[in-house]
């Protein structure tokens, strides 16, 4: 049986509905979680050295003008976020969900 993220977690805190956006159950699951469940009991032959298709660690240092960018906004961290987040964050998830899904927000 299929079901997301969202659901599983509710159920686990013993809750029936509360989701901020109703439309929250039609997303996908996580992809690496998806990926998980399908490696789930699968082990490599043990003479071939298996490629990890996880999510990964950085291996590179990261570009000046990130290390800049969240410099500056350690000022920040003096508070925390909103539950809802920022009206600016939220504004740019319905652009996104508008233009790649068929999600009307």
């Amino acid at each position: 049986m299929q079901y997301s993220l969202t659901t599983r977690c509710r159920a686990k805190l013993n809750l029936e509905h509360d989701a901020m956006n109703p439309n929250i159950e039609k997303l996908h699951p996580y992809p690496f979680e998806k990926l998980a469940l399908l490696k789930r009991g699968i082990s490599p032959p043990a003479h071939l050295n298996p490629i990890s298709l996880s999510i990964g660690e950085p291996t590179h240092k990261a570009p000046e003008f990130v290390k800049q960018t969240f410099s500056d906004s350690l000022v920040e961290l003096n508070r925390y976020p909103t539950t809802r987040g920022t009206v600016e964050l939220r504004d740019t998830i319905a652009q996104w969900l508008k233009k790649h899904s068929e999600y009307q927000v």
